[in-house]
């Protein structure tokens, strides 16, 4: 009897139903595991740009902090006063300069035509014009 159930084992594993059954098992195997390899290279490749995100977000952090910190500051406060309000420091004199409309327009003209000109008047305008 043992070498008539050793037989009916033997039959049975080396049936080409069982092995046709082992390599589908096998194969469905082998096929999850290349999707779990590729969901986790995805997984992987999706916190590396998360990562990235975050130091991008952390910069910018320090950059707001930073132009926080300088808007709350005394200087910041004091131009914007001075530029927005028109105010001035006590002892402190305030000088507007009148800049003529038709000298604005010969120079867009001359700006339009040569830019390099315009240089070259400023610099005539420095040295020769009687302190206006």
């Amino acid at each position: 009897m043992p070498s008539q159930k050793k037989s009916i084992e033997q039959n049975l594993f080396y049936s080409p139903l069982f092995i046709v059954f082992l390599l589908i098992i096998i194969g469905l195997t082998v096929s999850g595991l290349f999707k779990v390899s590729y969901r986790a290279q995805k997984i992987k490749a999706e916190t590396g740009k998360l990562q990235a995100r975050v130091e991008e977000l952390k910069e910018e952090n320090k950059d707001l902090a930073s132009q926080k910190q300088y808007y709350n500051s005394t200087h910041y406060i004091e131009k914007e006063a001075r530029l927005q309000l028109n105010m001035k420091k006590p002892g402190e004199s305030v000088v507007f300069i009148d800049y003529d409309e038709s000298q604005l327009e010969r120079e867009e003209k001359i700006k339009d035509k040569h830019p390099l000109m315009i240089n070259f008047l400023d610099w005539i305008d420095y040295f020769f014009k009687d302190g206006k």
